[in-house]
């Protein structure tokens, strides 16, 4: 199961067309989180809506020698589409969820069509997870960084607080600490020379105090970087 799991992280890493998360919209596509995928999963149902009929099923399969995450209806099986995946991390990949009601979840299905709900104590009792934007970043091992614009830091999570830092760009490494007030988290800002590629980079300053981690729309407005130097 683990070079299952290997091949199809190295196939979804091939489809990225972009090392860098920096820059990148803040738009609906980003939904309200993501759901974190059991690679090992046989199978787990979906349903047309919340406390609705089933409508097919999640599950691995096997195309052509090639283990793919797929979507089964009545017919064929479908490879569930790289425009529903989310890049979370240099090896793992999670499925953008778009609304969370009556204890079910909506993701992507396929092309065109198809948004389904998979129910949230069915996948409690597999290795999935699901996280809010809010509760991924805090939790967060990852360094993030702004998307294309400064945010401020401030001592109170609220915008009318006295502002300790402005973090703009890879010079400025953002590190939450697991504490969250709404859409704010406090943050641990470091300030460098260089960007994160300079392996010779020297710490300049550090800052410690909230900042609003998502926009108004629950949309990040920080990122994790690519990477790719």
């Amino acid at each position: 199961m683990k070079n299952l799991k290997n091949f199809y992280i190295l196939r979804l890493l091939a489809l990225s067309l972009c090392c860098s998360n920096l820059g990148i919209a803040q738009d609906a596509s980003w939904g309200i989180g993501l759901l974190r995928v059991d690679f090992e999963l046989e199978e787990i149902k979906v349903y047309d809506a919340p406390n609705g009929n089933i409508k097919g099923s999640l599950g691995m399969e096997d195309f052509g020698g090639r283990p793919e995450l797929s979507y089964r209806e009545d017919g064929p099986s479908l490879i569930i589409p790289g425009t529903a995946w989310r890049k979370i991390n240099m090896d793992e990949y999670g499925l953008t969820v778009f609304k969370e009601e009556d204890g079910f979840i909506q993701i992507f299905a396929k092309e065109g069509e198809g948004l389904i709900w998979v129910s949230l104590v069915e996948i409690a009792q597999t290795k999935f997870q699901y996280q809010a934007w809010i509760n991924f970043m805090a939790n967060s091992e990852h360094v993030f960084y702004t998307i294309g614009f400064g945010m401020n830091v401030r001592t109170e999570p609220n915008a009318s607080a006295t502002r300790i830092t402005t973090a703009k760009g890879e010079n400025f490494s953002i590190h939450p600490t697991g504490t969250t007030n709404g859409i704010w988290a406090e943050v641990i800002i470091l300030e460098y020379d260089s960007d994160y590629c300079d392996e010779k980079r020297n710490l300049l300053k550090e800052s410690r105090g909230y900042m609003k981690i998502l926009d108004d729309a629950g949309f990040p407005n920080v990122w994790f970087g690519g990477y790719c130097c």
